[in-house]
């Protein structure tokens, strides 16, 4: 039975790209083993692993494909980090804001776009990772990078006056907006699962949540499409969650979970997803 080849995970939130790979290691006792596009933390949805010399050879093919992505985001309030990772700030001057406005400016951010990556992303800058600068309350300049957005587009219609996650007011304290305790995730390097709180009825603390479906090319970060798409509508915004579909031609239709996967089956569960290509 063939020990190269592809595994299509299903990545639970709170674990790290990383930490599937270092668990498929534990149990296959394979070394040469990465993954095909990183998912952030909080991302849930399709990971490619390679298992193997020859399948890792061929990442690079499968990390150039493009990404459908299905998200949360939240227009009105935004975070450091542009997800759950932080604390959400709300807009205090956020605009009337309607389903056509929105539409309209996703058709706008449609096609070849220049996009400036998130202060928390992986890049690296003079030799210095951008979350690191971004966890010490740095922020750089980064150059625009050019991506493409082959499909942009609402899954339902907008929801508005829900309840704001984790709010708080800059420079101190907000009586009327309480930020309770963040709780702790699973797997190592994790994000912390953010409790929610439900913002008193005033008008500046509305916001706006719409699902979004989002093909585009590599290199794409969505929490800054969630960004500049708020920007366009006059205030701010955040993506609140995150699931990648498919890479490609691959589906999560026809992922695994991790769970599922052990050191007696997972020659099995290789043999059933990709062969090499």
């Amino acid at each position: 039975m063939t020990k190269s080849g592809f595994l299509l995970i299903d990545k639970p939130i709170n674990w790290t790209s990383f930490d599937i790979v270092a668990k498929l290691r534990s149990i296959t006792g394979i070394k040469k083993i990465g993954h095909a596009g990183t998912l952030d933390p909080f991302a849930t949805g399709l990971l490619i692993v390679a298992i193997g010399r020859d399948a890792t050879k061929q990442i690079d093919r499968i990390v150039a494909s493009n990404k459908t992505y299905e998200a949360e985001f939240v227009i009105g309030a935004t975070t450091e980090s542009l997800d759950t990772e932080t604390e959400a700030i709300i807009d205090p001057n956020m605009p009337e804001i309607s389903q056509d406005q929105i539409v309209k400016a996703m058709t706008e951010l449609t096609g070849e776009i220049d996009q400036i990556p998130p202060m928390y992303s992986a890049i690296k800058i003079d030799g210095k990772r951008l979350y690191k600068l971004a966890r010490k309350g740095e922020e750089i300049e980064r150059e625009p990078r050019h991506v493409t957005i082959h499909e942009f587009k609402l899954i339902n219609e907008i929801q508005e006056d829900l309840p704001l996650p984790l709010i708080r007011k800059e420079g101190g304290s907000n009586p009327e907006l309480a930020s309770p305790p963040s709780q702790g995730g699973g797997g190592g390097g994790c994000l912390s699962t953010v409790t929610q709180t439900k913002a008193k009825s005033k008008e500046t603390d509305r916001s706006i949540i719409i699902n979004v479906i989002i093909q585009c090319s590599s290199g794409t970060y969505v929490r800054a499409l969630a960004r500049d798409l708020a920007k366009k509508l006059g205030t701010v915004g955040y993506c609140k969650n995150l699931r990648r579909t498919k890479i490609g031609d691959f589906d999560i239709a026809d992922a695994i979970e991790i769970n599922q996967v052990t050191s007696e089956n997972w020659q099995t569960f290789l043999n059933k997803t990709i062969a090499l290509y």
